[in-house]
């Protein structure tokens, strides 16, 4: 547990990275929140809609949002958001309310993977037999999506979910010196920069350490509900 004594500031790099912590924690907290947000209804409106217009559209929108570097519309946010509408601070606070506005170009990506991939999974569970079953009783469209395709395709939200962090650290890193936020990201950066090796490799540890937790977690959580028997009904 000692990951040694910074280069630059002489203290110890466990206190520099706590520190620093929360207001990574915050920034990653809000994104995933507004990821989950816009993803599941863009993923719920194409599977219900699929291969009409508004199908098309969704998913011209989610590869559109899985293409844009999150730095390019960071920039673009603070050039029209900040400096252009008077909203918010180029200099960031670390604040719960701070957070909004660099949490979307992380929530960008990390939505248009979770539309994509729920998507994927509502329309495989279309297919089953319960849910045919179910449209033959008389269950309409949209109770069909919602009571028998939901949940069976909610693991592989989960499992795309828990992935999703360690992309999430590693383009926080690029956000928070976009938006000069004061976490762990831009403190690599900043590191890597001096080249303070004891600082780099702890937070290339702590980040392997985070991916790998939350896919364990993910896959617990993905387990007990398969366990449970949440099938189609």
């Amino acid at each position: 547990g000692d990951l040694g004594t910074s280069w630059s500031s002489g203290r110890p790099v466990a206190a520099e990275v706590g520190g620093r912590l929360p207001a990574t924690a915050r920034l990653c907290a809000v994104a995933l929140g507004l990821a989950a947000v816009v993803a599941v209804p863009l993923a719920l409106v194409a599977a219900r809609w699929r291969g009409r217009a508004v199908d098309f559209g969704i998913r011209g929108l989610i590869f559109t949002g899985a293409a844009v570097p999150s730095f390019v519309v960071g920039t673009v946010l603070l050039d029209i958001v900040v400096l252009g509408w008077g909203m918010g601070s180029v200099i960031a606070d670390g604040s719960w309310r701070g957070a909004v506005l660099p949490a979307v170009p992380l929530a960008i990506g990390a939505a248009a993977m979770w539309a994509r991939v729920f998507r994927a999974a509502l329309v495989d569970a279309s297919s089953s037999g319960p849910v045919d079953v179910a449209v033959g009783r008389g269950a309409s469209p949209s109770r069909a999506l919602l009571v028998h395709m939901v949940p069976p395709a909610t693991p592989a939200l989960l499992t795309a979910a828990g992935m999703t962090v360690g992309s999430l650290l590693a383009g926080a890193a690029v956000v928070e010196t976009v938006f000069t936020w004061p976490g762990i990201g831009r403190y690599l950066i900043e590191s890597i920069v001096s080249r303070d090796v004891p600082v780099v490799q702890a937070l290339v540890l702590f980040g392997v350490l985070a991916y790998v937790v939350a896919s364990l977690l993910v896959d617990v959580i993905v387990g007990l509900i398969r366990k449970s028997g949440v099938r189609p009904s």
